[in-house]
């Protein structure tokens, strides 16, 4: 790969007055330099070591970095709009003020509280780039930080949407019109559903916290307000009763009910709790498959 994206271009030396177009620089050092408004478009950087550099106010346009060393690098005020990156290192990277735009990283891995407010304000490209980056870091087994990018991703195709739906300028006027608004709104909620519903498979606990509110409180309200269908062998069904036939309901293998459904109504309301508790539990089962897949 690196001598494809090579092929054509000036072997160069990387070095003040730090300018460059169509070069390649290849197995070069500039540890703990220094390199200040530089310019270099359509280049490549291979087997370059940047550890501990400071580059600032400094632009790469359509530049490739393959098998490059960040380690202790500081990024500050630096435009990297359509660049590459191709298993390079940024370990302890400090970023900051920097253009991402139409970057891609491949195999790379970006702290996410360095990269979090260098994403591109566009929703769509934000969208892109933190996919990218959650892939690259699920690749290299760094499971907490691709789903810390993988939620980024998601609020930022929600965002895109909304803006879509919106009309919020006249990008989105001339992508977005008639019936694709309309698509791009009911992809929104479906989103916003999934969120709601069990945090997009990414968080357990929003799961957990519906699937016990539903058991402990909307369908023993829903049969107290049916309490003429439910029968109770000794005196008359309480809340706790409610509760229990909830629970036996959403759990059927749960035994804690005596109470009997005598009419279609409780019925119907112990089907779609027994349901909803398949559902929950096939849930379940996907966010465990994914955690135990993703290491």
């Amino acid at each position: 790969m690196a001598d494809g994206l090579a092929t054509g271009r000036t072997p160069s030396r990387l070095e003040s007055p730090w300018t460059g177009v169509d070069a390649v620089f290849g197995s070069q050092r500039v540890d703990e330099g220094q390199i200040a408004r530089a310019s270099y478009k359509h280049s490549t950087f291979v087997n370059v070591s940047f550890k501990g550099c400071v580059l600032h106010d400094s632009t790469f346009f359509d530049c490739t970095f393959i098998d490059c060393y960040f380690r202790n690098a500081v990024l500050r005020g630096c435009s990297f709009v359509g660049c590459r990156f191709i298993d390079c290192q940024f370990p302890k990277v400090e970023m900051s003020n920097c253009d991402l735009r139409y970057a891609r990283f491949d195999n790379c891995v970006l702290d996410p509280g360095e990269a979090h407010t260098n994403l591109p304000r566009e929703p769509n490209l934000r969208e892109e780039l933190t996919t990218r980056l959650a892939v690259a870091a699920e690749g290299q087994g760094r499971s907490a930080i691709a789903r810390t990018y993988r939620l980024w991703a998601i609020e930022a195709r929600q965002q895109h949407l909304a803006a879509a739906v919106r009309g919020e300028n006249s990008w989105y006027r001339e992508h977005f019109s008639g019936i694709d608004r309309l698509l791009a709104g009911v992809r929104w909620l479906a989103s916003r559903g999934n969120g709601q519903l069990w945090g997009h498979g990414e968080k357990w606990h929003v799961l957990a916290r519906n699937l016990l509110g539903m058991t402990f409180v909307l369908f023993p309200v829903l049969f107290w307000m049916a309490s003429d269908g439910l029968q109770k062998a000794s005196g008359t069904p309480g809340f706790a009763d409610y509760v229990a036939v909830s629970v036996a309901s959403v759990i059927p293998s749960a035994d804690v009910s005596t109470v009997e459904l005598a009419s279609w109504t409780t019925r119907v309301i112990a089907g779609s709790a027994a349901f909803t508790g398949l559902v929950a539990a096939g849930l379940f089962v996907t966010i465990l498959f994914r955690a135990v897949t993703r290491r």
